[in-house]
């Protein structure tokens, strides 16, 4: 037709594709979504009787509200359906069911008889048909362990469905369903009889319950009643225990608690009431101490250093600095001081101020113990800067001015607020405005850099008589009150123009970042290798986002920011690579700058020799272009594994033909496409450490690519994670070091990554590895990456995400009943025979009455023992 395209039926040209009528006017006349769709069988479809069958459906993209589900005969089947990810499973096999008691401790197993080669089992929450991974772990041959169990400490109404599922390459091999359901009543029989700790805790709950029933009942008609001469009621029980001190120390507490949800309170109260004291929030402790504290205020946007200064240090203390965020704190530094160094202050420096932290408290624990807790308060000027409105163009060199209105003490005036960028290897001095209609007589510059050298600094004094005085050399005049800066990266900062005489007034503000901006090597490559990029701005706030773009829109290939740096990974690249990368860094709506970077790729792979770093984990995938100008008749792919001189056949493939797989080669990770006589991309998924090496294409006798592919893998030691607050190990190792590499532990936070340890690795040493150790786990230190670098240019990340896994319960020894069981059982007879017991007594205890309707006398009980009532129940 006129207007219709074709789309070559590759995985990737997934997406959404619109026809849009752009001339006389812009209207969206037809959007066409194209779902991509990967199935694949375990083996073939004719299987003898007795074997699983097993298969997958892959699809590009799936929905929130969509259902991605296999059916027999286009009806549903009865057989096993998970969805995992945008994969849709299926084997033939049958489950059985279990269940375990709601809002009790529970402990998950999965075992299998046999393990052959490797597996993975895994424990998945299952939640409206799509199954969440929650747990995992490999499992080899002769290894004695073959269970994977998960502890959940509570169960809810969302968590009662659950499945154990079996990995043998990629490939789902089983699925055990769990539905948890209410704890049944029927006890179920056990193979010996008590045990002697089940035998105690029962006795104990006998003799206690009866004791108790007996005191309540002997203290109800012993106890005087006292009346309040006021109000006539009764005056309340007074509390079991008191603290009592003497006045002047401070009284500290401490409560910890095993677990503090996101949406609880732990808190201390007085009398039931919420204390004036402080009442601080650390980890699962709250901590609290009567104390009375000072309030200090600093500027936003502005560098400010808070100290914390002691007096006098005795033995040793630790000072700490706690951000103090929705009650709690969040430690960001501390430090052991010991008794006769000369330092007894602990500074922290905050390079802006954001409206999130205002709140901050300076602590000192002693032996763990806090003994003081110091708040500090910020608070932002009252001078309020209008939000900058969004400008998608810059005039000049990347301005985005706009003016905003200022209120300041009693009297309004207008300032201009500038936002400006500096890109670095530019020549060009940038200009900074200043308002020319003014009635003041003397003005200053003043600058405060952004890397917290200099801070409200004068840079230049322009005086009544016109005559201008410089502090700063990279500073000149430009007309009567501009100025301009010289492109240094240094240079970027805050920069304010103000009025000194007659009276002090701020009249403009102007931000200026430095952007620099690196490509590895060239803008210019073939086909096949990673490009990476690099876009570092001198200051980034904490509600400004830096990011890479794609002619404008998101993309989708790799992006991480470190510290203030923003990094891309365009992996493999292709024709379709090509493209206006930009990087942008957005304020509070405001577009403040976006530096563009086009990158062209030329066609053909011949005589590219790339090397390629990629992360070993289950979801990870490489896809080894080769692709010539010319048309060929056959083509191969061959592999010369680390330390080994002979190559190794992967695939063979004719022209318009399908493909052979070498038996040497794992088939269900390898795969290609139909070779066209010019492109034969080899695609390995899920990638394994062990596929490293260098991979070499031929087209006949040419050989079109030679790829050197790096892997790199993360653990942990204990495997799985830590238990809260036990010890962890993190290891990233590489299997080959070409040249140097830079191997680095990040803590991932928010989106971004903080740096924690690095190490510099150089080719031909035998460690390959990098080791962080935490002494102990929280819950905000679950997320980590390790990060591959190459001449300061990012080349892979690899995700480490721990799990607090809940303190195993050790399993009960096996009884005739359960434990529970029995106690409930005791605890029933108990009560009821006590119960009977007191009704009795006080049957006994009644007297005589006449029943009036009848004039019959009522029996009397006169001739039965009575209880003594000043020897209480217990004759």
């Amino acid at each position: 037709m006129k207007y219709n395209i074709s789309l070559g039926p590759d995985f990737k040209n997934a997406g959404v594709f619109t026809f849009i009528q752009t001339k006389p006017e812009k209207v969206t006349l037809a959007q066409v979504e194209v779902f991509t769709v990967k199935v694949r069988p375990f083996h073939s479809l004719e299987v003898d009787e007795g074997s699983d069958v097993t298969m997958s459906c892959e699809v590009s993209r799936l929905p929130d509200s969509a259902t991605l589900d296999w059916e027999r005969d286009r009806e549903p089947t009865a057989n096993t359906t998970l969805i995992f990810n945008q994969t849709a499973h299926i084997t033939i096999h049958s489950t059985d069911l279990h269940s375990a008691g709601k809002n009790q401790s529970v402990v998950l197993n999965c075992e299998i008889s046999q393990v052959i080669g490797s597996v993975t089992l895994a424990w998945l929450w299952m939640r409206g048909g799509r199954g969440e991974l929650v747990k995992q772990e490999v499992l080899r041959e002769g290894h004695p362990n073959r269970i994977l169990n998960l502890t959940l400490l509570g169960l809810s109404e969302d968590q009662p469905h659950w499945a154990c599922v079996v990995f043998t390459e990629s490939m789902l091999r089983a699925q055990v369903p769990l539905n948890l359901t209410t704890l049944v009543t029927e006890p179920q029989e056990k193979k010996t009889g008590w045990s002697t700790e089940t035998v105690v805790r029962v006795v104990i709950v006998v003799v206690a319950t009866l004791g108790m029933l007996k005191v309540l009942l002997w203290y109800y008609k012993r106890r005087p009643q006292t009346k309040d001469t006021s109000t006539g009621t009764q005056q309340p029980m007074q509390p079991l225990r008191s603290a009592r001190v003497n006045e002047g120390p401070d009284v500290t507490m401490s409560c910890e608690v095993s677990r503090l949800p996101d949406s609880a309170t732990l808190d201390w109260e007085r009398d039931r009431e919420p204390t004036a004291n402080i009442t601080l929030i650390i980890n699962q402790t709250a901590h609290i101490t009567i104390h009375s504290t000072d309030r200090h205020s600093a500027g936003k946007n502005q560098a400010v250093v808070l100290n914390c200064e002691i007096s006098q240090v005795i033995g040793s203390v630790t000072l700490a600095w706690l951000w103090m965020r929705g009650g709690r704190g969040e430690l960001v530094k501390q430090e052991v001081l010991r008794e006769g160094h000369p330092n007894r202050i602990l500074n922290l420096t905050l390079l802006g101020l954001s409206e999130e932290q205002l709140h901050w408290a300076c602590v000192v624990f002693t032996e763990s113990m806090l003994r003081a807790q110091v708040p500090l308060h910020l608070t932002l000027p009252t001078t309020a800067i209008t939000e900058p409105q969004d400008k998608e163009t810059a005039q000049g060199i990347g301005a985005a001015d706009t003016v905003h209105s200022n209120v300041a003490d009693v009297q309004e005036d207008q300032v201009l607020v500038q936002y400006k960028y500096i890109l670095s290897g530019q020549r060009e001095s940038i200009s900074l405005q200043a308002p020319t209609d003014t009635n003041g007589t003397e003005f200053i510059w003043e600058w405060t850099s952004h890397d917290g050298s200099y801070i409200n600094t004068r840079i230049i004094t322009i005086q009544s008589n016109g005559n201008h005085v410089f502090n700063l050399r990279e500073v000149g005049r430009v007309g009567k009150y501009d100025i301009a800066l010289l492109p240094n990266f240094t240079n970027a900062g805050v920069f304010t123009f103000i009025q000194t005489k007659p009276e002090k007034v701020n009249l403009a503000q102007v931000e200026v970042f430095a952007v620099k901006v690196q490509t590895h090597r060239s803008a210019r490559f073939n086909e096949g290798p990673d490009v990476t990029m690099s876009c570092e701005v001198s200051h980034l706030p904490d509600s400004a986002t830096l990011d890479w773009e794609r002619d404008r829109e998101p993309t989708a290939n790799t992006t991480l920011i470190i510290n203030q740096t923003a990094h891309i990974i365009i992996h493999s690249t292709d024709l379709h690579s090509e493209g206006t990368y930009s990087c942008t860094l957005r304020w509070n709506g405001a577009l403040i700058f976006s530096v563009p970077k086009t990158l062209k790729v030329s066609r053909g792979t011949f005589g590219t020799h790339p090397t390629l770093y990629r992360g070993s984990f289950n979801s990870s995938e490489v896809v080894l272009i080769c692709n010539s100008r010319d048309s060929y008749s056959k083509a191969y792919w061959f592999r010369v594994p680390l330390l080994s001189p002979d190559a190794i056949l992967v695939t063979s493939a004719e022209k318009n033909k399908t493909g052979l797989i070498s038996m040497e080669i794992d088939r269900e990770r390898f795969s290609f496409e139909v070779y066209d006589g010019v492109n034969f991309p080899l695609r390995i998924s899920p990638l394994k450490f062990g596929d490293c090496g260098r991979y070499i294409c031929y087209s006949e006798h040419n050989v079109m690519a030679s790829i050197t592919l790096v892997t790199i893998q993360v653990s942990t030691v204990p495997p799985g994670g830590p238990y809260r607050n036990q010890p962890a190990v993190l290891n990233c190792e590489i299997s080959q070091v070409i040249g140097s590499v830079t191997l680095a532990w990040l803590w991932m936070r928010g989106g971004r990554g903080e740096l924690v340890k690095q190490e510099v690795l150089r080719e031909g040493h035998p460690n390959r590895m990098l080791s962080l150790t935490l002494l102990g786990l929280s819950e905000d230190q679950l997320h980590w990456a390790c990060v591959v670098f190459t001449e300061s240019m990012l080349r892979a990340q690899v995700p480490l995400h721990l799990t607090l896994p809940t303190t195993p319960i050790t399993e009960p020894q096996e009884t005739g009943w359960s434990t529970e069981t029995v106690v409930r059982v005791v605890i029933v007879v108990v009560a009821t025979l006590g119960m009977l017991k007191v009704l009795l007594w006080y049957y006994r205890r009644r007297p005589q009455t006449e029943d009036t309707s009848t004039g019959t006398q009522q029996p009397s009980t006169q001739h039965l023992s009575v209880l003594n009532e000043d020897r209480g129940p217990w004759y």
